[in-house]
């Protein structure tokens, strides 16, 4: 389009098509839409990789966090069935990430309420506040990541939508373009060599 703007002849048999300078700046404003549209779609893909990894990260270190304080849990209240299971060190663990949330977040509480005496055992094996906080942030941090993740994956979705819509309405100018051009250029194939037409 813009050697077509740039070329007396290649304009003059446009404009005899109705092809003149507004009608080619629509064309090229499709073209930036266009290509406005592809740079979104590929920094929300970035984006939605980057939280992946992000919730990936998070994910595992919630989870071997926990899977330590049950190894734990177990050794020291070996004897105690209830507090165990109070512990959530027993059975397995829910797979799903907000199960596992909300069942890892009841045995950091259970531990912290210090409801069982025996339970406070555990504070002397490195589950102190402190660290009990620190299990529970790290399930805070997997919330977060999850939630940041979502939103990345709908504005991936919604990206990729918007730049489909550019592309087929670039597409749908540029047909009838080309197929005006194959008429109009007819006549003068080295042109519409020339111009891509």
């Amino acid at each position: 389009l813009t050697a077509a703007q740039g070329h007396a002849d290649a304009k003059a048999i446009l404009v005899s098509r109705g092809y003149d300078d507004p009608a080619i700046a629509e064309g090229l404003a499709k073209c930036d839409a266009a290509q406005s549209a592809y740079n979104a779609r590929q920094s929300a893909d970035a984006d939605e990789a980057q939280a992946g990894d992000t919730l990936s990260a998070a994910d595992k270190a919630a989870r071997d966090g926990f899977d330590n304080f049950r190894a734990i849990a177990r050794a020291v209240l070996k004897d105690d069935s209830a507090a165990l299971q109070a512990l959530g060190a027993t059975g397995r663990v829910p797979t799903d990430r907000e199960g596992f949330i909300t069942f890892a977040t009841a045995a950091y509480d259970t531990a912290l309420s210090r409801a069982n005496p025996k339970v406070s055992v555990l504070g002397k094996r490195g589950y102190n506040q402190a660290a009990l906080d620190a299990e529970k942030a790290k399930l805070s941090a997997l919330t977060n990541a999850n939630a940041a993740h979502d939103a990345a994956s709908a504005a991936a979705t919604r990206a990729t939508a918007q730049r489909d819509a550019a592309i087929q309405d670039l597409r749908k100018w540029w047909g009838e373009l080309r197929a005006v051009a194959q008429v109009a250029f007819k006549d003068r194939p080295d042109l519409a060599s020339e111009l891509g037409l």
